[in-house]
């Protein structure tokens, strides 16, 4: 088969997701995305102007790729597959997933842009009626708290389909408590309200660039 002339930004971008897949960030040079095209390093500098420019725009696709995985319909419970979705990325892509949000130096707050996106998706949930903003937003930060030690131990352990079944068992559990309790609780003081503000600054949740219409 001859080797393939041109490549689009695409191109490039499924490149260098597959060559952290592999090999993970600190893998991630020009060199090694041309490596992993079958090219020289050219067409990764004439479709992007640097290194900067394909880290964002991977990073963009690693995150519309993991909330692609949350909404995923894999039962009748919309917020559970949200949590599901999440781990199961972190099972296929424990590198990008440690990327996104194991690591601080990211190209942007990407954890706090999925965060954002994610509101927006339980806010409109049946469960989640009745609920001011701000108190989706604590019922969220509490579920991802609690889906991000999982991941991080998929990440490092790794899982199967039998543990996978463990996972969904747990992720259920806790989300019928943090949900039940936040539709059962009393009023919250001002004070408390003012001491878990900084959780509720996703209140304008912004999707991903390629996600818009």
């Amino acid at each position: 088969m001859a080797r393939k002339s041109t490549f689009s930004p695409e191109d490039i971008v499924q490149a260098g997701f597959r060559l952290v897949d592999k090999k993970g960030r600190d893998q991630l040079t020009a060199r090694q995305v041309a490596q992993e095209l079958g090219s020289s390093t050219a067409p990764v500098y004439s479709n992007f102007g640097n290194m900067e420019e394909l880290e964002k725009a991977l990073f963009e696709e690693a995150g519309s790729r993991l909330l692609k995985a949350t909404q995923s319909a894999d039962s009748d419970n919309k917020f559970l597959d949200m949590g599901m979705g999440v781990l199961d990325f972190a099972w296929k892509h424990p590198r990008w997933y440690e990327a996104l949000f194991l690591v601080k130096n990211t190209p942007e707050d990407h954890d706090l842009k999925i965060m954002e996106a994610l509101l927006k998706d339980v806010s409109i949930l049946e469960s989640f009626e009745g609920l001011a903003i701000s108190e989706c937003t604590i019922v969220l930060k509490k579920m991802a708290i609690f889906t991000h030690g999982l991941a991080t131990e998929i990440c490092i352990s790794g899982g199967s389909e039998h543990s996978r079944e463990e996972w969904r068992i747990l992720l259920a559990e806790v989300g019928e408590t943090i949900v039940r309790d936040a539709h059962e609780r009393t009023p919250r003081s001002p004070l408390e309200i003012e001491l878990l503000g900084s959780l509720c600054d996703c209140s304008n949740p912004q999707p991903f660039a390629e996600e818009e219409d």
